[in-house]
């Protein structure tokens, strides 16, 4: 991977102790990016950022799961802002059917993982991301077998995901979003990379800090299929 490519960006990855968020920290770092991580477990974010010393990766502990927990973000970043903003939460399935399971503290969780989180985190880094706001979660849920999801389930956290994009792309033209920022949302249904190499993954994020995937400069959702990551990386 061309090591300047991103030189002079800076990246804010939420959720980079997970597989897809620690893929695209790396690679957005490899590719020359000052990376910021974010995440709640401490320990995990300073093994990345130790393991990686050759790159210029920052560490922000936080739990923007929460109201007051974005909010203690929101401060903590300050007049801070980023040129590509990836977030990365969710789909959160600990069973393999939400309608089959006992436990029902279940669907809160992936309420909060799939639909608050997002929420809360758009809130704090959107008007902060000046080109490209990326979020990963469940919005190819549909049709997806690894998911578990059928019917209304799988339908509400598609519905979830349009409703969101729709909704940065009318904040644009508002007062408070100073940038003129493109939204993009990266279905990762089948996807070669997503577990066995996260990083070949995390590439996908380095082509579309570089425009490689939206050459009309609009909001969207990108389904990544192998045939679509090897488009977006093939000359990385």
């Amino acid at each position: 991977m061309n090591n300047t490519a991103l030189a002079g960006m800076k990246a804010f990855v939420a959720g980079a102790t997970g597989e897809v968020g620690k893929g695209a920290a790396l690679a957005l770092a490899k590719a020359g990016a000052q990376v910021t991580i974010a995440g709640r477990n401490k320990s995990k974010l300073e093994t990345i950022q130790s393991d990686n010393a050759d790159l210029n990766i920052d560490v922000i502990v936080a739990d923007y799961s929460t109201v007051s927990g974005a909010k203690q973000l929101d401060d903590t970043l300050g007049d801070t802002q980023f040129d590509v903003t990836v977030v990365s939460s969710g789909p959160w399935w600990p069973v393999y059917q939400l309608s089959t399971t006992d436990d029902w503290t279940v669907f809160g969780k992936s309420l909060n993982a799939n639909v608050e989180t997002h929420m809360l985190l758009y809130r704090v880094l959107a008007p902060r991301t000046k080109y490209q706001f990326v979020t990963v979660n469940g919005a190819a849920a549909k049709g997806v077998a690894q998911t578990g999801l059928t019917g209304v389930a799988a339908y509400a956290v598609e519905g979830f995901a349009k409703a969101a994009y729709a909704e940065c792309e009318a904040n644009r033209d508002l007062p408070q979003f100073t940038h003129a920022m493109i939204s993009s949302s990266v279905g990762h249904g089948h996807i070669r990379g997503d577990t066995n190499d996260p990083e070949d993954f995390g590439r996908v994020f380095v082509a579309m800090a570089l425009g490689k995937h939206n050459t009309d400069k609009q909001s969207g959702l990108i389904l990544i299929d192998d045939a679509m990551h090897q488009t977006l990386t093939k000359d990385l």
